[in-house]
């Protein structure tokens, strides 16, 4: 069995405008990436797309 382990760290920051206001800094720990998004929707976008290049590498590379 082939076994791949991604992780990422997720820090979610309220903003206190009255209403749901979110900022959302994702860093992919392997990659050292660190991005910021305004939804949850965005950044699990990201952290999917980024597993499933690491499962398919060949594909990626044609990207």
């Amino acid at each position: 069995m082939n076994q791949l382990i991604t992780s990422f760290i997720v820090r979610c920051h309220v903003m206190d405008s009255g209403k749901r206001d979110y900022r959302i800094k994702l860093t992919h720990v392997q990659g050292e990436n660190e991005l910021s998004f305004d939804s949850f929707e965005e950044a699990m976008k990201y952290m999917k797309e980024t597993v499933e290049g690491l499962e398919n590498p060949i594909e990626e590379e044609r990207r």
